[in-house]
């Protein structure tokens, strides 16, 4: 597991089940979780807004799309 952490959160990447969980610093509390699953990224437990989740996923997910196929090839 990968684990990379700022002052308001930390993002755990779990390469064995592809799961990307994002924890908030100051309550511990997960506000992200969404999994690589059929060549995009799938909510799993995420605990923000609807409009945030879908923020990741339409706005984020595409970058980090290209950053994993990129990863990928290597």
């Amino acid at each position: 597991m990968r684990v990379i952490s700022d002052s308001k959160n930390t993002a755990h990447w779990d390469r064995s089940d592809r799961r990307l969980t994002v924890l908030d610093n100051s309550t511990d509390k997960k506000i992200l979780d969404v999994a690589w699953k059929q060549e995009s990224w799938k909510n799993i437990d995420s605990h923000l807004s609807k409009s945030d989740v879908d923020y990741f996923l339409k706005e984020v997910q595409p970058i980090l799309l290209e950053k994993t196929k990129a990863g990928l090839e290597r």
